[in-house]
């Protein structure tokens, strides 16, 4: 079966913090993001980080959402990266890390979803931690959906 609409967002040698939310366990948008990759009916954004599927197929249709980021951490302590689907984890692709100063860490993270009929889903990478002045440097991300 041929792909119908893919799209993907990348960071290659990534070096700007991300503040991330001082409330322990709230969730942020990635937003290192730095370059659109190619797509077909999707609409890749890196102003608003996220991916949109403008032809999401019919109901029920599998939808893939992968995720690979490595990083570094400006305080200790545990980080959360999850795939957003319209403003709602995806169930199952939160991944937990617990990260020391001065280490870079890699995480992956893939998801399978569907959408309705004449919805355009949207997807993001959000990232929390369990700290109160946390922040996230992703040195390299690729984020990439596809059906």
């Amino acid at each position: 079966m041929a792909l119908s609409g893919y799209g993907r967002l990348y960071v290659a040698a990534g070096v700007t913090a991300q503040a991330l939310d001082a409330t322990p366990g709230t969730f942020d948008k990635m937003t290192g993001f730095a370059t659109s990759g190619i797509s077909l009916n999707a609409t890749n954004s890196v102003a608003s980080s996220n991916i949109t599927l403008t032809q999401a197929g019919g109901t029920g249709m599998p939808i893939h959402a992968h995720v690979a980021v490595s990083f570094t951490v400006g305080t200790a302590g545990l980080y959360r990266v999850a795939i957003y689907q319209d403003g709602v984890v995806i169930p199952g692709s939160e991944r937990r890390l617990t990260c020391a100063l001065s280490t870079t860490y890699t995480v992956t993270s893939h998801a399978l979803t569907t959408a309705t009929d004449g919805n355009a889903p949207v997807f993001d990478v959000r990232v929390a931690s369990d700290q109160t002045s946390p922040n996230f440097t992703p040195s390299y991300s690729s984020f990439e959906v596809w059906h």
